[in-house]
């Protein structure tokens, strides 16, 4: 039997499709961020991303289906899946 829509997050879907590293990665693309070494030099926005990085982490893992289902009420109209 599958979960119910209140125990499925984006980042389920995300972790299952994309993998971890969409959380994990490099916001411009040179390393990824994860295996950032203390002897390298960060990218330049390292500092910066790294705070909403982990906001988008948090936003991806408490936005469950149903939360998302029941956002759409009232924009059935211009919202088809």
């Amino acid at each position: 039997m599958g979960k119910k829509t209140n125990e499925v997050s984006l980042y389920d879907i995300v972790r299952i499709v994309d993998g971890e590293d969409f959380f994990k990665n490099c916001l411009i693309g040179l390393q990824p961020c994860s295996t950032h070494s203390e002897n390298e030099k960060p990218c330049p926005v390292h500092s910066q991303f790294g705070p909403i990085r982990a906001q988008l982490l948090q936003f991806y893992q408490e936005t469950t289906i149903e939360g998302i289902l029941g956002d759409m009420t009232g924009f059935e109209d211009i919202i088809r899946l």
